[in-house]
């Protein structure tokens, strides 16, 4: 059986184990969904993401049109057989709804630390000159639920 999770401590470890943050924009009839590399912020009462995108293209004219995203990110740890004969696996997920604000450019360094430290690279010299080419934006979640299953002692479950 899956357990819910809506705990926000609980929620943001659990967001340090994925590495990939899918985002659905809104887009004409169907949404748009992009893979992105991301930050994870310290706000104690919410969840707040960090992402950045180039100055120009897609995902930004989508964010300023409409700000309102949708946000999934999992782990698939393992599958296993059970005594049925059927195949379960062991994973970790999240989904959310959140609204897209821009960071100001003096939050920059702080942001940007944040999605390099979840990438693993909380030391790297990032080039500046480069991030002055992107937008940096955060992801204030409104609404968020996780879920995980893991195979347990009793292999039925």
């Amino acid at each position: 059986m899956s357990e819910t999770v809506v705990d926000l401590k609980q929620l943001r470890e659990m967001l340090h184990h994925f590495d990939t943050l899918h985002i659905a924009f809104q887009d004409d009839e169907y949404p748009y969904i992009v893979p992105m590399n991301f930050g994870i912020g310290d706000d104690e009462d919410k969840i707040v993401l960090y992402i950045y995108t180039p100055r120009e293209g897609k995902m930004t004219r989508l964010i300023k049109e409409n700000p309102h995203v949708g946000i999934q990110a999992e782990t698939l740890y393992e599958y296993f057989c059970k005594p049925d004969k059927t195949v379960s696996n062991s994973y970790s997920s999240i989904i959310g709804k959140g609204i897209v604000e821009p960071v100001s450019h003096e939050s920059y360094d702080e942001a940007m630390e944040s999605i390099l430290t979840h990438c693993g690279y909380e030391t790297y010299p990032y080039n500046k000159d480069y991030i002055d080419t992107c937008y940096i934006y955060k992801i204030i979640l409104n609404q968020v639920t996780g879920k995980y299953h893991f195979k347990g002692e009793n292999v039925s479950n």
